[in-house]
This record gives structure tokens, sequence and C-alpha cells, in this order.
């Protein structure tokens, strides 16, 4: 969060004076900066005039925002610093201290503190588990893998694929969107550090992570959370188009200008950021747009047996919305929370039987091409910092839009309980 926001504004020479609202999204919250995107205009000096809130629906918060007139130019972005997660006293410890420090005499202090024992000191880690069903993602995903009849093998399989486009992406020069970060007291972050492709073999010999002895899920087969790389896009921008209350497309006036933002991390950590304008300001500042929004969706399904399922119901939402076909996409890029996961979308999306029994549709939406499908990586091999891993969808979207000469792209994934979310990107005319 330090160097993207102001590698963003460096890159894109917008002066800082210019940005109306910063909008900023994080899962794993900091009390010290429960505000993070307030942090972000104070640590580099954006505008007084500027308004900073933490929402997780950034880019379509800064969106609305421009949509309404409200704003011409936004900041939107998200963080994650998974390598420091705040670790909690255990419940007791936490009651006794707060009792401490309602003690008048000694006595009481020497009261209270007597009666502290031994497991007081066990610490609490942040809750993983889903609130409403107290089933961890990974059990789900094991579960869901098994639902849709994905073997270990698949997803070993997909999983290497995943490693390798981004190994391969990465020597052709697609992935060099990086903000160099110097890791105190390590080498500096220059490039996305967590691809590694590996063998079917290697991944074979790795026990199930969640489900033991018998699950199929592991840690080669699940997005990192271990060792997170870093990205930081080039200064190009999106237009953003959508629908009336009556589903009717238009265009927004004034519309949106995306510019790309920059992503970065240490080890697990993340951050992502975005420029957005109204297309007159875009233009009137002298940036050549390279893509628009189109559309998005939110959705929400069961969290016990479709947690992960949110692609399968936001995709055809979508489509919908901004009357597409799949034939009509070029490029797909779906979040890989696990290989299992992406697998079970893709044979839930291309099944009538679940279209019409779970999701009240006459047909299937269809799966999309593997040709199509997240071809320069994704999560597994890039890693997954909640809070940034949306902005990295959208601007993989729009390069290879740009790179392969598409013209929508599909960009969807799945959330914690049971939400998912997709949009369209379409390519701006050149």
């Amino acid at each position: 969060m330090g160097c993207q926001a102001p590698g963003l504004l460096n890159r894109t020479s917008v002066p800082r004076d210019v940005v109306d609202y910063i909008v900023y999204g994080t899962v794993i919250q900091e009390v010290k900066t429960s505000n993070v995107a307030r942090e972000v205009g104070h640590m580099h000096l954006i505008s007084a005039k500027s308004m900073k809130l933490s929402w997780e629906l950034s880019r379509p918060a800064g969106v609305g925002m421009i949509a309404a007139g409200q704003c011409d130019v936004v900041v939107a972005g998200g963080v994650e610093l998974m390598s420091d997660v705040p670790i909690r006293h255990s419940r007791k410890m936490r009651k006794t201290m707060l009792t401490l420090n309602r003690a008048k005499t000694l006595g009481q202090k020497l009261s209270l503190i007597s009666k502290i024992r031994p497991d007081y000191f066990t610490p609490e880690l942040p809750a993983v588990a889903e609130f409403s069903t107290s089933e961890t993602m990974g059990h789900s995903a094991d579960r869901l893998a098994a639902a849709f009849a994905v073997s270990r093998l698949e997803q070993d399989e997909y999983a290497l694929r995943s490693h390798t486009l981004a190994k391969k992406a990465q020597d052709g020069g697609l992935l060099l969107d990086v903000v160099p970060f110097k890791v105190p007291g390590k080498e500096t972050v220059t490039k996305d550090n967590g691809i590694r492709p590996s063998s079917i073999e290697q991944m074979g010999k790795l026990k199930p992570a969640f489900v033991k002895p018998f699950g199929t899920v592991t840690a080669a087969n699940s997005s990192f959370l271990i060792c997170r790389p870093a990205w930081a896009p080039v200064p190009e921008m999106i237009i953003c188009q959508g629908h009336d209350v009556h589903g009717e497309p238009v265009t927004y006036h004034p519309r949106i200008i995306i510019n790309f933002g920059i992503e970065l991390s240490r080890r697990t950590d993340g951050a992502s950021a975005i420029l957005l304008m109204s297309e007159e300001k875009a233009l009137a500042m002298g940036y050549k747009p390279k893509a628009y929004l189109r559309d998005f969706v939110y959705v929400s399904q069961d969290p016990k047996d479709q947690l992960l399922l949110g692609p399968t119901y936001a995709t055809p939402k979508v489509l919908e919305k901004a009357g597409l076909t799949m034939a009509d996409i070029d490029v797909f890029e779906f979040h890989e929370a696990f290989a299992g996961q992406i697998l079970a979308n893709l044979k839930a999306m291309d099944s009538d039987w679940f279209a019409q029994n779970y999701m009240g549709r006459k047909s299937k939406v269809g799966a999309p091409p593997l040709e199509k499908f997240n071809t320069w990586g994704g999560s597994l091999s890039l890693g997954h910092p909640f809070g940034a891993t949306g902005c990295r969808l959208v601007i993989t979207a729009a390069h290879r839009l740009k790179k392969e000469g598409g013209q929508y792209g599909l960009v969807a994934a799945c959330a914690a309980g049971g939400q998912g979310h997709a949009m369209i990107v379409e390519l701006y005319p050149q």
C-alpha cells in the first residue's frame, strides 16, 4: 500500500490534487489502520478534499460515484497484510486484562493476576472458518471437488497449468507490471516470485491439506498464501457502461475511465490501485483509453454446499445484462482459489441439470474454452492477497484483450460467505 498508490500516480502523471476520492478495501483488518483508504491519502499527501473510506467493493463504489456525477477522479484498490495478521490474546486473557484495567487497589489487581492460568496465553488466530457454517474454505473446496467428481490428478494438472502459463507469460515479458519493493532486511522484489512450475510426480507426493487422509485439495493445487508475488500495471484506462433500473443498456454520463494501477506485495502481502476517471476528464488530461467496464454483477448462494460456485451463478447474469453470450467472450479471467474450485465451476457451468435444478435456468451457460481461460496464469501461481486480487483480474483481462486483439473479457470470482462476482471488460476502440 505504501508504494502502489504513489506508483500509480507517478506512472500516470496524475497530479495528486485532482483526486476527488479514494476507496480501499481489505479483508483481514488491522485495528491501527481500520480505514486504510484514509491512511493512503495521508501517507502520500493526496489532496485533503479527497474523501476516504474502506470498502470491499472498491471498484464498483468508485464507478458509482463517477457515474452519479459526484467525482471525476477516483483511486480504488485493495490491500492485504497477510504476513503480519492480527493475533489476539485468548478471550479469557482479554477479559482479565479489561477487568484488571478497572481494578483500583493493589489487592484487586493481585487477585486478578493470580487467576491467570497457562492456557490464557494461548493466542487466538484470525478466524478462517465461515461464520455461518464453521467450515473452512479448504474443506468446502474438497467437498465441492468430490461432489463434481474432480479427481486429485485433474486438480494437480490444472495447478501445474497455472504455474506453467504464468512462467511462460513472465518469460515472454507479459508480467512486467511490477513496482520494485524493498523488503526490510531482504532483497528488493522486482518480479512475481511465486511462480514455480513443478511436475505431476512431485505434486502427487503432497498429503491432503484439509480433509485427511482422503482429501484431494493440497498445498500445491491451492492458491498459495505463503509467498505472494508483485504486480504493477501500466498507465492505461477502462471506460464503464451499464444498464438502467429496467435493464436497458445505457452509457453512464460521465462515462468512466479506469487507469490501470499498481499492485505489489511482500511474501503474502499485496496491494492494488486503479485510477478511475470520467471520460471527459481523462481525454482532457491526454490519456489514451484502453478498455471500458461494460457491466458487473454480484450474487450470493448457499454458503454450505455452494460456497465457491460464485462464478457459475454470476457469469450468465452478467452476460445477460451486457447482451452477450459465451461465444462473444475472447478473454476469461477467473480467480483460482483452488484448482478443484475452478474445475467444479467449469463442470457446473457446462451442466444443464445443475442449471435447471439449482439455478432455475432452462439451460447451461457453457464452460469457457481453456484456450481463452487464464492463459497468463492465475491465483494458483500468482498468489492471492484477498483485498488485492480483484484488481489483478481486471488488469490482466484488459492487458490480454489488447495483446490478443479481443473485444470482450469476462472476469469472475468466488468470495467468502457464498458470494460471487462477474464483470465484462471491453477493449476500447483504438
